[in-house]
C-alpha cells in the first residue's frame, strides 16, 4: 500500500514540482499521506515533500542508459543525489521497452527501485491496454493489463536485483518509483 500511495503522490505533486509550486495542505484540498506499518499507532504518516522530491529526482535516472545509471554517472539526478550503491539496470522482454533500476541510497537509507516511465509508441500502446485484471497476490486487487504485463517481463530480474539488498539492509524501507 505504501508503494503505490508514494507512486500517486508522485505522480501528483509532478505539475507542482515543475511549475516550483508548494501543494496547499492548509485546505485541505491536497492530503497525501504513506502508510509505514512499522508505526505502532495508525501507521498513517504525512507525506513527506522533501522525500517526495528526491524520489521524483531519482525517477529521472530511469531514462539514462545501463552504463550511466550503473555508474551513477546520469547527470542532474546523480549529482544532486550522490551515493547510490549496489545498483543494478534491468529491462523487460523485447515486447516492450520497459526498464528499472535497484539501488540503496544512503541518505534516504532506503532501498530505491525506479521504473522508466513511457517513452516510446510501443509503451504509449501498452498504457492503453487499461482492462482490469485481478491481481493474483491481493484479495480484491486489480491491475491494469498493460502495466502488469510489462512488470511480469522483468519481474524475475527485480527480485533478483532486490532480494540481496533486503538481506543487506533490512529493515530499511522500499522506495518504488514510476514517473
Amino acid at each position: 500500500m505504501k508503494k503505490q500511495i508514494i507512486i500517486i503522490a508522485l505522480i501528483i505533486c509532478a505539475y507542482g514540482f515543475i511549475h516550483n509550486e508548494q501543494p496547499n495542505q492548509q485546505d485541505g484540498q491536497f492530503i497525501l499521506s504513506q502508510i509505514d506499518e512499522s508505526n505502532d499507532s495508525n501507521g498513517v504518516q504525512p507525506f513527506d515533500i522533501v522525500l517526495g522530491k528526491t524520489l521524483a529526482a531519482l525517477s529521472l535516472a530511469s531514462y539514462c542508459t545501463k552504463s550511466k545509471i550503473t555508474k551513477w554517472k546520469c547527470g542532474t539526478p546523480c549529482k544532486d543525489y550522490p551515493g547510490m550503491t549496489d545498483i543494478t539496470v534491468f529491462k523487460g522482454s523485447f515486447s516492450n521497452d520497459n526498464h528499472a533500476y535497484v539501488g540503496y541510497l544512503s541518505s534516504i537509507n532506503a532501498i530505491v527501485t525506479a521504473f522508466k516511465g513511457s517513452e516510446s509508441i510501443r509503451n504509449w500502446l501498452e498504457d492503453f491496454d487499461i482492462i482490469k485484471i485481478k491481481y493474483p497476490y491481493c484479495d480484491g486487487c486489480y491491475v491494469h493489463q498493460g502495466f502488469f504485463d510489462g512488470y511480469n517481463s522483468m519481474q524475475d530480474d527485480f527480485w533478483n536485483a532486490f532480494n540481496p539488498l533486503k538481506k543487506q539492509n533490512t529493515p530499511n524501507p522500499h522506495q518504488i518509483i514510476n514517473y
